[in-house]
């Protein structure tokens, strides 16, 4: 790789399958993470590297060198969802409301651009909570722009259980794609469970199925519409609370 690369010194390999790295800016002293990645679409590092945004991880430099492009982005200490789950955590479901609410906000970011940015590949692991909080949606490796005048998507990507079928080559996966896949994640989170052995129940197990839905015609359109039907389940809840009730909204 180039010299521009030199100033950050390797620590410690997290995944050796996947070329991601701890390294430390030997000038600053701060921690970052480098990867190095072969299957990406450029367009999408670029548009994220201008990104501001809370749950959007900073990329600090981004360079391609015959084919691999090396990566540059801020380090966030904290878990993934499914590190929590893994431990045993369970989520209570004012945790997992807030959660998504935090979800909607980031794929709101990626999904406005005049270019839609598709994530792909939305799953557990790919979720990070910080140690402050805050969510960081991670992995833009399967992430791919929006174009309006493409049938289908050139690269079936994405993970077995969490992608959406138009991911398989039947349609151009579009918002609604990632909008499948959180629905996917916050049934795994309220049930332990995949949507193929368990629906979650109640008011935010009608978001899991309205995500979920097959056709994507019949799924929410937008992330934002899903983070009203999110908003309107916070208020009922506040509401059984004020009335000294208890009840699955």
């Amino acid at each position: 790789m180039s010299d521009i690369f030199e100033e950050y010194e390797e620590i410690v390999q997290l995944r050796e399958d996947r070329g991601i790295w701890l390294v430390l800016d030997k000038k600053c002293k701060k921690v970052f993470i480098k990867k190095y990645r072969q299957n990406f679409d450029p367009d999408v590092y670029e548009t994220i590297s201008r990104i501001q945004d809370p749950h959007i991880p900073k990329i600090f430099k981004c360079q391609e060198t015959e084919g691999i492009l090396c990566i540059i982005e801020e380090y966030i200490p904290g878990e993934t969802l499914q590190e929590m789950m893994d431990r045993g955590y369970i989520f209570s479901r004012d945790e997992i409301t807030k959660i998504m609410l935090q979800l909607c906000d980031a794929l709101e970011c990626l999904h406005i651009r005049f270019h839609p940015i598709i994530h792909r590949d939305i799953k557990p692991s790919n979720i990070v909570i910080s140690g402050d909080g805050i969510l960081k949606l991670i992995d833009y490796n399967a992430a791919r722009r929006y174009e309006k005048e493409a049938m289908r998507d050139t690269r079936y990507m994405g993970t077995p259980g969490y992608a959406a079928p138009e991911q398989y080559g039947f349609f151009q996966s579009d918002v609604r794609t990632d909008i499948y896949a959180m629905g996917v994640v916050l049934n795994y989170m309220l049930t332990g469970r995949h949507i193929s052995e368990e629906t979650a129940s109640g008011g935010l197990g009608r978001i899991v199925k309205r995500c979920t839905q097959l056709d994507p015609g019949k799924r929410y359109d937008s992330v934002t519409d899903v983070k009203k039907d999110f908003q309107k389940i916070i208020r009922k809840q506040r509401l059984f609370l004020r009335q000294g009730r208890n009840g699955d909204v």
